[in-house]
Formats: C-alpha cells, sequence, structure tokens
C-alpha cells in the first residue's frame, strides 16, 4: 500500500483528455498535474500525481541479484518468442508485495 494515490495513463489517453502528462518513475509526482475521476459511487480529486509512467519491468530481489541490477538501474530488456521485442532504458522495479 502507497500513502498516495497516483494515475497512470497512456500517452494517448492524456491527449485525449487534454491533459500533459509528464513521463516518471512510478511514485515520482513532483510538479505533476491533478485530475478528477468520476465513477458510479462518488468522485476522487487528485491535485497532483497523474503521469505517463516511464517504461520499467518489476523484479524480485531475488532475480535483480541473479541478473546483477537495481532498483532503478536502466536496462535493456529482451523478450523472446514469435513476437519477441526489445525495450531499451527500461527501469528496473522491485515487485511490490
Amino acid at each position: 500500500m502507497r500513502s498516495y494515490t497516483q494515475i497512470e495513463l497512456s500517452y494517448t489517453d492524456g491527449i485525449y483528455l487534454g491533459v500533459e502528462l509528464p513521463l516518471r518513475l512510478s511514485g515520482d509526482h513532483t510538479d505533476t498535474p491533478g485530475i478528477t475521476v468520476l465513477g458510479p459511487k462518488g468522485a476522487v480529486n487528485l491535485t497532483k500525481g497523474v503521469i505517463r509512467a516511464e517504461r520499467h519491468v518489476h523484479m524480485s530481489t531475488a532475480d535483480m541479484n541473479y541478473y546483477s541490477v537495481k532498483d532503478g538501474d536502466y536496462l535493456k530488456l529482451k523478450i523472446e518468442g514469435p513476437c519477441g521485442v526489445t525495450f531499451d532504458r527500461c527501469a528496473s522495479a522491485i515487485t511490490p508485495r
């Protein structure tokens, strides 16, 4: 659990909603916009915390040790298979419990 609310939107969501989304690592809310989310049970008004999440991969501490990376390190991530892809500048992030 976090002590704050964060909303991660895609770049195209930001365009559709008219919100300029800063590219940030999760949890970095410095100078981020707010938003109001309406639902069937009411509304949540955030004064900050709306971001476009920087590309990242969640890893356990055991996997981080195995691959010799630390939380926040940047790496090149290659996913193999019939629709394989390689991501450059992918941040490592400890898997939340």
